[in-house]
C-alpha cells in the first residue's frame, strides 16, 4: 500500500478526496451502531444503549456541521472518541466472558455497566466538543481567506 492510503484520522480527513471522506464517515457511524448492538446483545438495557449511540451520533453530527461552516480540523479530541468506544465495548465483552455472572462485587451486567460508562463519556465528550467548536469557529461564514 502506498504511503498516502495508510493515512488515517485527522490527516486523512483533511487531505483525502471528498467521496472517500463521506464513505469513511458513513462506515464509522455503522461501526458505532454495531458497537451499540454488541452491548445490547451482551445484555445491556436498550434505553441505555440508545442513549449512548445517540450521543455519539450527535457528537459526530455536531463536529461535521461545524467543519462544514468553517471550523478547522476536528475542534477538539474528546474522551468519547472511537478508541474509547472500542475499549468500552471490549471491556464489556471481556468481562462478560471472564465473569458471566456479572461484575464480581456488584453482580451488575458487564454490558449494562459499560453502557452507562459510554453514555457518561458521551455527555462529557459532547461538552468538550461544544467548547472546542466555540473556540475554533471563525467569526463569520465563509471564513476569511
Amino acid at each position: 500500500r502506498s504511503r498516502r492510503t495508510r493515512r488515517r484520522g485527522r490527516v486523512a480527513h483533511r487531505t483525502g478526496p471528498p467521496a472517500r471522506r463521506v464513505v469513511r464517515l458513513g462506515r464509522d457511524r455503522i461501526g458505532d451502531l454495531l458497537l451499540g448492538a454488541t452491548l445490547w446483545t451482551l445484555g445491556a438495557s436498550l434505553p441505555w444503549v440508545l442513549s449512548a449511540v445517540t450521543l455519539v451520533m450527535l457528537l459526530e453530527y455536531l463536529r461535521a456541521r461545524a467543519q462544514a461552516v468553517g471550523m478547522p480540523g476536528v475542534g477538539c479530541v474528546t474522551v468519547a472518541e472511537r478508541p474509547t468506544r472500542l475499549i468500552v465495548v471490549g471491556l464489556a465483552a471481556g468481562g462478560a466472558a471472564a465473569f458471566p455472572a456479572g461484575v464480581p462485587p456488584l453482580g451488575w451486567s458487564w454490558a449494562g455497566m459499560f453502557t452507562i460508562v459510554w453514555t457518561a463519556l458521551g455527555v462529557v465528550g459532547l461538552a468538550q466538543l461544544l467548547r472546542g467548536v466555540r473556540r475554533s469557529m471563525p467569526a463569520s461564514f465563509p471564513p476569511d481567506q
